[in-house]
């Protein structure tokens, strides 16, 4: 198969299928944002650094993966099946990360568990800065950057074969 069809398949799999970036980037920006909100900064400042601070996390992740599986053989049915047993199993990861933060935040005590909630409470009340500028737009740039980089990869691959 040749490299920039084998590269468009696979990015577009990584994009849309199992090891969804965005749900990658939501699962790093809510961790990040409450250990953001037990330091001094500003909350809508914590929440915006742990938004755009995990949007480089995702793409970074998504160029590293998408880079491993293009240079990896995938001529043979078992080197495929063990690339989508541990892309199955990096998505239980992400649903397994996603069921400890609660318990997480109720053994980190009640003082860390009320100043997470007042800091969401505040952000409930900010929603043109939190929702759209912070919590919306963080998703966005994630999602364009993917696909301007698949595209361009796309690009740049076809023209060299």
């Amino acid at each position: 198969m040749r490299k920039d069809k084998l590269f468009g398949i696979i990015s577009v799999g990584i994009l849309f299928g199992v090891l969804f970036p965005l749900g990658l980037h939501t699962l790093m920006f809510k961790i990040l944002e409450r250990i953001f909100f037990l330091t001094d900064l500003d909350i809508l400042l914590s929440s915006a650094i742990a938004a755009y601070s995990s949007v480089v996390l995702a793409v970074v992740l998504f160029l590293k993966l998408m880079n491993y599986l293009i240079n990896s053989e995938l001529n043979e049915k078992r080197k495929i099946k063990s690339k989508m047993t541990a892309g199955v199993l990096a998505n239980i990861g992400l649903y397994f990360f996603w069921f400890l933060i609660p318990f997480t935040d109720n053994n980190l005590g009640e003082e860390y568990q009320n100043k997470v909630f007042k800091s969401y409470e505040l952000l409930s009340t900010e929603f043109v800065f939190y929702e759209i500028l912070i919590n919306q737009l963080s998703s966005i740039i994630c999602f364009v950057i993917l696909v301007g980089i698949m595209y361009n990869k796309l690009n740049t691959v076809a023209n060299n074969v």
